[in-house]
């Protein structure tokens, strides 16, 4: 994401307080909103329709 986005700001963390979903999918926060996929690629996809 670092490559193809540098403009963006990013931050990684242990704990987002979205208590059990990381055990079941993988997930990010953009913008308050939790973005989830069942697996890395497909979350990397669906970040990159947000993006542009």
């Amino acid at each position: 994401m670092k490559d193809k986005f540098p403009d963006i700001k990013m931050k990684k963390s242990d704990c987002l307080g979205n208590c059990k979903t990381c055990r079941h999918e993988c997930f990010a926060v953009v913008k308050s909103k939790v973005v989830s996929a069942p697996s890395a690629e497909k979350l990397y996809k669906e970040l990159k329709k947000l993006i542009g």
